[in-house]
Formats: C-alpha cells, structure tokens, sequence
C-alpha cells in the first residue's frame, strides 16, 4: 500500500491550529508528518491521531509541548535574499538546535526547544537591526 501524504490536513476540522507542517521522504520510503499546535492542545492532539491510528497506518506519536515557534515575518521577504540565512546563521552560532523548519513567501517559522526561546529571540531581534525599536 501505498503510504498516506494527505496526514496533516485531516487536523484541520478538529479545531487544532495546524501551524507547521513538514513532509520527509525517506530511503526506506518512510513518511514523517511535524505539526505544531497550542500547548493547551497536545493532550487532545495525540489523542485525536492516536484514535485514526489504524485509518491512517502509521507506527506512532511522539509529542513535544516543550518546544517554542520562532518566525520571521514580511512581506519584503519576497525581494530580499539572505533573510532565511541570516536566521539560521544567527541561531547556529547560539548554540540554539532548529527541529523544523516551515518557509513560505512571507514567513520562515522554526520549531526550537523552549529552554532557548529568550536566546534565539534576542539574537533575532539584533540580527535584523531590530533593538532600535
């Protein structure tokens, strides 16, 4: 059979904010769905995917409420390269380890674990001329 790629989207009607959604391909042909939702939420998020385990066919749920969604947000994005290395180089060089990441045509979202949310915000801020203001 064929493996599912149409996971995440059957989040959204069970009032969860799907807010990452990333798909890995792996060798062995292995899908790997992350999504992101409210700390108030996973409890009635693994319990809502565990319940379709056996529609959906997967293996298991591994949640993590101690995580922390950083974004880069603008609509400038779109005609100023370098946005998204500037991000990654800023972090990297923080120490702060990034476990996804979610990009689109005005936003670059990173999951972090919270323990390093204050750091990568700061460092944020000032990598992008940001203290100023």
């Amino acid at each position: 059979m064929a493996p599912r790629t149409d996971i995440p989207f059957w989040v959204l009607p069970m009032n969860l904010l799907l807010s990452v959604a990333v798909a890995f391909l792996g060798a062995w042909v292995w899908i790997l769905f992350s999504f992101s939702v409210g700390r108030l939420d996973v409890e009635k998020a693994v319990v809502i995917i565990e319940e379709k385990q056996k529609d959906l066919e997967f293996e298991t749920v591994i949640s993590d409420p101690n995580v922390s969604k950083i974004s880069v947000v603008g609509t400038a994005m779109r005609s100023q390269p370098g946005v998204a290395k500037t991000m990654f180089e800023t972090l990297a060089a923080k120490g702060v380890n990034i476990q996804v990441i979610s990009t689109s045509e005005i936003k670059i979202s990173v999951l972090i674990d919270a323990e390093y949310t204050e750091l990568a915000v700061r460092s944020l801020h000032t990598a992008f001329g940001l203290d100023d203001e």
